[in-house]
This record gives structure tokens, sequence and C-alpha cells, in this order.
């Protein structure tokens, strides 16, 4: 009968069963003993579940918002419920409800999850021929030629970030997956030139942006 070996340690913690079955039972304790989850490390290496299962519960919530508002087809292009009046700047992405799910607690502050994240955001309206925003969710931000690459900005809204720019897909916004979120009064960073589509009544832009905080 073979002899075990050093090796065969080495083997048996390479198996992916049992990273598996030493990730539950770390989770496990972790819970039993009242730790947090971002207080640990090994190798240097900070585990990041609270972190990242806090994300992936906020864009499930988010597709959730989303199907439920295709449903209804009581949206408009840029996925909000439709705003009371042309004007009204103050309609949401998404509810303050959803938006601040998006927040966990780091020590004594509370952080986004999506922090550093990058994304296409819903920039604002205009007139069709204009580049005076009638509708911006940049604080600040009433023209385009205010909008510059690597400056920062504070959304007006709970501003729901898209992998792709929407404005040359075919399905528009519903066409592009959800990446992040940042809620209203976070900073971004503007990483790119805004993209327009020319709506029926009005033109629509897109920014890419960093969340920041």
């Amino acid at each position: 009968m073979a002899s075990w070996t050093p090796q065969n340690h080495i083997d048996l913690w390479k198996s992916p069963l049992t990273i598996m079955v030493a990730i539950i039972i770390l989770v496990i304790s972790i819970k039993y003993l009242g730790l947090e989850l971002d207080s640990i490390s090994h190798g240097g290496a900070t585990f990041k579940f609270r972190k990242e299962m806090q994300q992936d519960n906020v864009l499930l919530n988010l597709k959730n918002a989303e199907i439920m508002r295709n449903e209804t087809k009581d949206t408009t292009a840029n996925g909000n419920v439709e705003p009371a009046a042309e004007g009204d700047t103050k309609s949401l992405v998404v509810s303050d409800d959803i938006a601040n799910t998006s927040y966990v607690k780091d020590g004594e502050k509370m952080v986004n999850v999506f922090n550093n994240v990058q994304g296409f955001i819903w920039l604002g309206n205009s007139d069709l021929g204009s580049d005076k925003l009638t509708k911006s969710n940049l604080n600040g931000v009433q023209t385009l030629d205010q909008v510059d690459i690597s400056e920062e900005y504070i959304v007006k809204g709970n501003m729901v970030l898209r992998a792709n720019s929407p404005t040359s897909n075919v399905d528009y916004f519903s066409g592009e997956s959800q990446v992040g979120l940042a809620p209203r009064g976070s900073k971004v960073k503007v990483i790119g030139e805004p993209m327009k589509k020319d709506l029926a009544k009005y033109t629509q832009y897109w920014v890419k942006v960093e969340i920041l905080s």
C-alpha cells in the first residue's frame, strides 16, 4: 500500500471539493463567532464575500424592478417610471429603498459596494438640435460643454450603471446589463464623452463614469 506523502497533502488541498468544504466551514465559523468577513485575510487577500454578495443582491433587485416596469409598459426610454411632467428632474431611475441597499458598513462608515465600478449612466435630455439639457442627472451640468472627462460630479438621482452605452443597442437601455448603482448624492468621475440617441421628441445622452463614493 502506498504511503501518504507531503505531495498527497498538497493534492488534497488543490481539490475543488476540499476548498468548497473549507469555505463553508469558514463562513459558518465566522457567523457563529460574530466576526466580519471583510476583516479576515489570508495571504494578503481580503475576503470580499459580504461586499460581493450585496452587489449580487442589489443587481438582482434592479433586474426585478426593470422586469416589473417592462410588464406595466409605463416606462420612459431611460427606464424610469413615467414622470408626472416632461420637466420633472426629480424622477428616479430606481427607488430609494433599492438604492439604500447598495451601502454596507465598513468600520465606522457606510460605503457603496459599487465603488470603483465603471459603466454608463443616463446623463440627461435635451430638445432636438440643442445642447442645453432640459433634464440633467449631474449636479452643476446644464449644457454638454460642462461635462469634462476626468472631472468629478455629484449625481442627482439613483443612477443605474449599464455595461455599455445603450445608444447603439437595438433594444436600447434594456439591452445592456446593469453593473452597478450610484445612489443620489454619490460622487462619480466622467471617463468618456457623452453619447446621444435621438428619440421622437427629444435627444437623450448617456456618459461613462466611475463611481467614487
